[in-house]
């Protein structure tokens, strides 16, 4: 069974991954990478759900996210992971939800990323450090929809906000689907990979 969440090998915050911002080392150039359903101690071969070939460059880290539609997709993100400023954090926010065109993304009552298509990024944002000043609900809405209306998904975090990090929110899964029915493997989330 293929877990949606699961930054590999790092994680993150509302997903299945560890709590460290970890990224495999690569050959710098052409690099072909794979996804495949294991089935060891079957006898069978593991059968290939995704195959690209990406470009990298040396000293870089990338991430490279994979969503499910007709058609599997890929975007492959040039990881910025200098320190922001002192007393904030950066973030920036990936649509990997195929059927809604876009999606704002939301702290609080406050947008901080505006219509992100499919398979899109936003552009870089930064929140202070002081949880007093910023809301710890973030919620992902319908491009162009009010702040009060109902959000597709949400997630509060009950975490500490640490200086100069550096995250990727993400939204994924389907919409219309439950987010209470936890077997349910489509159900939409907001969730958060550690870039540093």
């Amino acid at each position: 069974n293929i877990q949606t969440r699961y930054p590999f090998p790092g994680g993150g915050f509302n997903t299945l991954g560890g709590s460290t911002g970890d990224y495999l080392p690569v050959t710098p150039g052409s690099n072909e990478i794979s996804l495949s359903i294991p089935k060891r101690g079957t006898g069978l071969d593991s059968i290939e759900i995704f195959k690209t070939t990406v470009s990298t460059a040396a000293g870089k880290r990338y991430t490279l996210h994979v969503a499910d539609t007709l058609a599997t997709k890929s975007l492959l993100v040039d990881e910025d992971v200098s320190l922001p400023a002192d007393g904030t954090i950066r973030y920036r926010f990936v649509n990997l939800m195929p059927n809604v065109p876009s999606i704002d993304l939301y702290v609080g009552s406050e947008r901080v990323a505006r219509s992100i298509p499919f398979m899109g990024i936003s552009d870089a944002f930064t929140l202070p450090t002081s949880q007093t000043a910023i809301s710890t609900v973030w919620a992902i809405r319908t491009a162009g929809s009010l702040p009060t209306s109902t959000a597709i998904a949400s997630y509060t975090s009950a975490n500490t906000f640490l200086n100069q990090r550096v995250y990727t929110a993400f939204a994924t899964g389907y919409f219309g689907f439950s987010t209470t029915l936890t077997t349910e493997p489509r159900r939409p989330f907001v969730a958060f990979y550690y870039v540093r």
